[in-house]
């Protein structure tokens, strides 16, 4: 289901090569030769994003090791973000491809239900195509994969998210145009900015344009595959969203269609809540298997693309603290990196929060409406005992099970948690700087004090 409500992110990934949609036996030799190009074409865009960063690594050393200036541990979050930008698609592409085949868990399969006590469950190793089988009999059209509303939002986060990444690699080599122009163009009138070299530090020579070549192809662009990577998690964990919200809507439909009459047998057979509870069961249960398949498949994945994103802001952030005002245009290209990693961090991952919300609101109209039933139970009422006894253990299973989006175990994706990242993040920066600037007193005190 997840090519379905991805679509775009899953085509493009599976046209270069790092994403295996179905299992089958290669029939004609062309489509074993397709394959086998695919192939190549990604283990290529995985090299040439390590040339790229091998080369930010070598010119951050060589830098560090000429500047003398500043602490080692700021100079090194200073050239880190560079570095960290060129690892983040090396990481998920790598990690993409070698599990590619695990990827048709999201895509393919059936589910078997389990009956155990009055709760229907659902196979751990199931797949999360029931999820939306069930969502169909609920009735909601709009909430189906492959539908209008899922296609739009891929292309949008397709565009969205490439165009952040272009412009900011647009504008920095703009400003690196304009430093070039401010330092060469009034001494070396005849020099072109197309052949100047953009290794320096380093010893070989790069001219301009091959550089912004190799690093369109081998850096922005695998950039933007890592962050469709994180696509197909996201836009998935929204699709999963819309599906809770439509439960929760269906729920609170059944409480408000409680009258005067509170007869729990009359209204049992009057509504067919029977059938409802046991639909909202199974949709609970395979709403579960597929949030458990997502985190199996990408959890690993987003850990270490959240960290690196952790560290590429604090990175930016260092620059805006430490380094010298040198102009309006530079300044304006590191808040634009800072923005664009807190919309990373944040926006970009708010359907991860919102589905564990509409998980923990089931539980709650569960509750809602037991209550509801309990003021029409009997003594004598084995049918509305056996309903209540089903809504009881959906909302205990509800309640201690909620669809909870997390990262190796490490990181659970709350809205307090995406929040309070980044604002540790920005809060460690002051941190340092209130440190170093009362270091840097104290030394230059003592030296003061040792000349007297």
């Amino acid at each position: 289901m997840a090519d379905q409500v991805a679509v775009l992110q899953t085509g493009t990934l599976a046209f270069l090569g790092f994403l295996q949609k179905r299992r089958r036996p290669l029939s004609t030799l062309a489509e074993s030769c397709g394959a086998w190009i695919r192939t190549t074409v990604a283990v290529a865009i995985i090299i040439g994003s390590m040339v790229c960063l091998g080369i930010d690594s070598a010119k951050a050393v060589k830098s560090i090791i000429d500047d003398t200036m500043h602490p080692f541990l700021v100079m090194a979050f200073l050239y880190s973000p560079f570095c960290l930008l060129d690892l983040r698609p090396v990481y998920v592409l790598a990690m993409l491809l070698y599990n590619r085949r695990k990827f048709e868990k999201l895509t393919t399969g059936t589910c078997d239900l389990i009956r155990t006590g009055l709760v229907d469950e659902l196979d751990s190793g199931a797949s999360a195509n029931n999820f939306t089988t069930e969502l169909i009999y609920l009735g909601t059209p709009h909430s189906q994969a492959g539908s209008w509303k899922c296609r739009t939002k891929s292309k949008l986060w397709f565009l969205l998210s490439g165009t952040i990444l272009v412009l900011s690699y647009g504008y920095f080599q703009l400003v690196v145009y304009m430093r070039w122009q401010k330092r060469h163009l009034k001494h070396r009138g005849n020099d072109t900015f197309w052949m100047e070299n953009l290794l320096d530090p380093l010893p070989p020579f790069l001219p301009a344009w091959q550089n912004i070549i190799l690093w369109s192809l081998c850096s922005i662009f695998p950039l933007i595959l890592s962050q469709q990577v994180i696509g197909i998690f996201v836009l998935n964990a929204d699709f999963l969203k819309e599906g809770l919200r439509d439960l929760n809507r269906d729920i609170r439909e059944q409480i408000e269609s409680f009258g005067p009459c509170r007869d729990a047998v009359h209204l049992k057979q009057a509504m067919n809540l029977e059938s409802r509870v046991m639909l909202w069961t199974r949709l609970v249960g395979s709403s579960r298997a597929f949030c458990s398949e997502l985190n199996n498949f990408f959890g690993t994945i987003l850990f270490g693309v959240y960290g690196v994103d952790f560290l590429a802001l604090v990175g930016f952030g260092t620059i805006m603290i430490f380094m010298p005002f040198m102009g309006f245009e530079i300044l304006v290209l590191y808040v634009y990196a800072i923005l664009m990693m807190l919309a990373f961090m944040t926006l970009f991952l708010i359907p991860l929060p919102l589905a564990y919300e509409e998980s923990t609101c089931v539980s709650a109209n569960l509750q809602d409406l037991i209550d509801w039933i309990c003021h029409s139970l009997t003594d004598g009422d084995p049918e509305g005992k056996k309903l209540f006894d089903r809504l009881t253990s959906l909302e205990h299973s509800s309640r201690t099970y909620p669809c909870l989006f997390q990262s190796a175990g490490l990181i659970y994706f709350t809205r307090a948690f995406l929040t309070g990242s980044c604002t540790l993040a920005l809060s460690l920066l002051f941190l340092a700087k209130e440190f170093l600037s009362d270091k840097e007193t104290s030394q230059a005190l003592s030296v003061n004090a040792t000349r007297a």
